[in-house]
């Protein structure tokens, strides 16, 4: 996964954290760098990883067994462990399913991929769906039509054919 990818992802947590006042949150590197935090001023500061303490949460970011860097929260606030377990424990689910998104994105065919450009939640790239359809040899200048099969059951193979 991508380093902005965990940025981004890190960036929407450290909102929901921010709106609390409570905490200052920190995505930190192996070397125990603020790489993203809520507090502007702290970033590109160092961190002791071995930090415990009851105004510290320091833990390490792991999914399927790799290192993802370190979040690090700062409080005076009692719930300071509770919390951090917490938005430890949300932060690993949300990496796993990035993770997981992505390894679907790969194993899908050129096939599915040019159907999820087309009909996919993302907004279309016009540029990779032409490309996508070289890739499958599909004559551009010949016109199509989309045809969308829907049905509240699940589909009988018969009923298509016939």
């Amino acid at each position: 996964m991508q380093t902005m990818i965990l940025t981004n992802i890190f960036r929407e947590f450290m909102q929901v954290v921010k709106e609390s006042g409570k905490y200052t949150i920190g995505l930190l590197d192996n070397q125990g760098k603020i790489i993203v935090c809520s507090e502007k001023k702290m970033m590109g500061q160092f961190i002791n990883l071995q930090l415990r303490d009851k105004k510290q949460f320091v833990e390490s970011i792991v999914v399927r067994e790799k290192q993802f860097g370190y979040l690090w929260m700062s409080s005076s606030d009692e719930n300071l462990k509770m919390v951090g377990n917490i938005m430890i424990e949300s932060l690993t689910n949300r990496i796993l399913y990035e993770l997981n998104e992505e390894s679907i994105q790969n194993k899908m065919t050129k096939d599915d991929q040019f159907i999820s450009l087309i009909m996919g939640k993302k907004p279309m790239n016009l540029q990779s769906l032409l490309n996508l359809a070289n890739d499958l040899n599909i004559k551009q200048n010949e016109n199509r039509v989309a045809i969308l099969i829907k049905r509240k059951l699940e589909f009988v193979s018969e009923d298509i054919v016939h």
